[in-house]
């Protein structure tokens, strides 16, 4: 079972859309670690009293965390779908098995629009053009009477 060529590069796209957003979040997490250091502290020192540099700490700790796991989970899914999705771009799957890849590939689509709606617009697209493709290769249309 292959796809169209107008899900492949959907499903493409989406994919190098989720990894970048999952490198997007790794350097978000990285740049509060740096923002965490001392060298930070230092220069905004002068301007800030040591109860507002405490929130400060406070706040870049719980987002440094927040992002940490968000990359995590994001990482994991990205991984998920690279594999499910390598293997459904080359054809590698029975009609049934892509037909609940690419449900599942809608599906995440629309939960994606939560977070990243580039990567949520393109899966969603992709999935259902697939699914509907399938659809019609496996009860084809009678044309006329």
């Amino acid at each position: 079972m292959t796809l169209h060529q107008t899900s492949k590069i959907t499903t493409i796209i989406g994919l190098i859309f989720e990894g970048l957003g999952v490198f997007g979040i790794a350097m978000g997490a990285a740049l509060f670690n740096m923002f965490q250091s001392d060298v930070f502290f230092d220069l905004i020192a002068e301007d800030f009293t040591p109860a507002e540099i405490q929130l400060v700490t406070q706040m870049f700790s719980v987002f440094s965390v927040v992002f940490v796991v968000m990359g995590f989970v994001l990482f994991i899914f990205f991984i998920v779908n690279l594999i499910l999705f390598t293997k459904l771009l080359q054809g590698k799957y029975t009609t049934e098995t892509a037909q609940n890849v690419l449900l599942y590939q809608a599906i995440y689509g629309g939960i994606s629009l939560f977070s990243n709606q580039i990567v949520g617009i393109l899966y969603l697209v992709s999935g259902i053009q697939g699914r509907a493709a399938i659809q019609k290769e496996k009860y084809p249309i009678r044309e006329g009477l």
